[in-house]
């Protein structure tokens, strides 16, 4: 692509790092966020929405956390999305109280 002059942007990004995640490939996924921040394509809200919902996909709700903490410092506002996979990462692994103390507090 870089070859023919033309540069990766957002959705480009967004669609390969999906990918990797899908195919559990976190290492790569890594670098590839490591190259958008030095590229000048910052990670966008839905880059953080793919990390959060793989982070719940590999049973890390602690990483999920720390993704929505990185997104609200950048400034980008979570999606209805991005709240909705919180919920149901905490149903899914019977974290009920953690689930409503996301939504009501």
């Amino acid at each position: 692509m870089r070859l023919f002059g033309c540069w990766p942007h957002a959705a480009t990004y967004n669609y390969l790092l999906s990918s990797l995640c899908k195919n559990n490939r976190g290492d790569e996924a890594y670098n590839l966020i490591e190259e958008m921040q030095e590229s000048y394509c910052p990670p966008d809200a839905l880059i953080f929405e793919i990390l959060i919902y793989y982070s719940y996909r590999l049973r890390k709700l602690d990483f999920a956390v720390k993704f929505l903490d990185q997104m609200v410092s950048r400034g980008l506002e979570p999606w209805l999305s991005t709240h909705t996979a919180f919920i149901k990462g905490y149903f899914h692994f019977g974290h009920y109280d953690e689930a409503y103390k996301y939504v009501f507090d």
